[in-house]
């Protein structure tokens, strides 16, 4: 730990563009050199990462983040700044590419597995364990030209994972194969994580950053807009994502609620958010208060299974909203979302609010049978329908609580056992 295995300062990468090859082609042959317009797919990058440390690249499509993984693997120059990167690579990038389809899954391995630069003699020592991960079974020893695509692309991580890297290079690709061998990937990388090996993580999946990952990029148009914890750069990303979505998507003047709003309810207001990690929206309406209180109205530190809560969100209305929708989202220590509700989705119409007016909405629950841990309350209010709406508030993270359940130190959450039998047959020497 501690020891420096990528550093990149000032890193650009560019690719030409706004002339067709062909008139590229001519320019050389007639020794004019090209003048061409270029395309920035990487932006004054710049970023460290020390053994042992995991980091997660986020970002839309076309942001440069497959790009900046094929400059740390070698297989594009920058265009100016610096990269070095220490130590072996295994680059889980393009899958099945450099394969052989003439050699068998053995030779492919053992090929791979030299070319990330692991002695021969050491892959040729663990080419038992690679058939064994891939579970390949006898076609380990077929050629590759006799392989379906998911076979190849299990040869191609089992040897990518089994060179003994100093850091490795993951691109969207922890869906291989089927769910077992899933898990047995997600292992494996867990297990190199833990001896030490850097990890550089591509993904859209929140969970994944946030669980294999404590460090997070944001690339935004070949820039670095947010860095740091994997959990607040997700909530950042992720945020403006759905703002984008509610701006091009949502409709809220042509949705109608679900039914006639009922009367209204006499529900306290509160005020104060307690924590604001990150918040987003179009500013139709704000959030200025959450609580959580049990049935003697009093505030909740440690919930415990079972156990009766009222949560209540309180709203001011900065514009005219004709379909309010209220909830909240419930997020476990890793940032992931394990459950979340809202006044649509219970079937429960809101009226009309118009700009002025301040909305509570209080919601009666039962805490679930998590197992003891961290949990957080993230409220939100919007405007339009369960399937289409505009986002007006979102607050990350207003109320952090400590589950309490004895019961259950395993997993997240308490199954609900309703009888155990067990039988016993005697020996048969008896």
């Amino acid at each position: 730990m501690g020891e420096r295995v990528i550093e990149v300062a000032g890193l650009s990468k560019q690719y030409p563009g706004g002339r067709r090859g062909v008139d590229l082609i001519r320019m050389l042959v007639r020794g004019q050199p090209p003048r061409e317009a270029v395309c920035g797919a990487l932006q004054d990058v710049n970023l460290t990462l020390d053994r042992g440390e995991s980091l997660a690249v986020v970002g839309r499509n076309g942001s440069g983040k497959t790009t900046l993984l094929r400059v740390l693997a070698g297989a594009l120059a920058p265009s100016t700044g610096c990269v070095e990167v220490r130590g072996r690579v295994a680059s889980l990038i393009d899958l099945g590419a450099g394969i052989d389809p003439e050699f068998s899954g053995a030779e492919n391995a053992l090929m791979l597995g030299t070319l990330a630069g692991t002695p021969r003699r050491r892959m040729a020592e663990s080419m038992d364990s690679v058939r064994s991960f891939s579970g390949l079974g006898d076609a380990f020893e077929e050629k590759v030209r006799t392989y379906s695509s998911g076979m190849s692309l299990r040869l191609a991580f089992a040897a990518a994972v089994h060179c003994e890297p100093d850091l490795l290079l993951i691109d969207e690709v922890l869906a291989v194969g089927d769910a077992f061998f899933q898990q047995r990937c997600l292992r494996r990388i867990r297990a190199l994580q833990a001896a030490g090996c850097a990890t550089v993580l591509v993904t859209h999946d929140p969970s994944a950053a946030t669980s294999f990952c404590d460090r997070a990029i944001w690339l935004e148009a070949g820039r670095i807009a947010s860095a740091g914890d994997s959990a607040r750069v997700m909530r950042e990303y992720l945020g403006t994502q759905y703002s984008d979505a509610a701006d091009l998507f949502a409709s809220p003047e042509d949705d109608a609620p679900l039914r006639e709003p009922e009367m209204k309810d006499e529900v306290k207001h509160v005020e104060g958010l307690p924590n604001i990690d990150h918040r987003y929206g179009d500013g139709r309406a704000e959030i200025i208060g959450m609580v959580v209180l049990d049935q003697h109205e009093e505030p909740v530190a440690c919930p415990r299974p079972g156990q009766r809560l009222r949560v209540t969100i309180t709203a001011d209305c900065r514009e005219d909203m004709e379909a309010p929708i209220v909830g909240f989202s419930l997020r476990d220590r890793l940032g992931e979302i394990v459950a979340a509700t809202n006044t649509s989705q219970e079937m429960r119409a809101l009226a009309r609010l118009e700009a002025g007016d301040r909305i509570s909405v209080e919601f009666e629950l039962r805490w679930p049978r998590f197992t003891s841990g961290m949990f957080s309350f993230s409220p939100a209010i919007a405007n339009g329908s369960l399937t289409s709406h505009a986002m007006s508030d979102w607050v990350d993270n207003v109320i952090v609580l400590e589950s309490e359940n004895p019961d259950a130190p395993y997993g997240r959450l308490q199954l609900e056992v309703l009888g155990i039998r067990c039988g016993v047959a005697a020996g048969r020497d008896s």
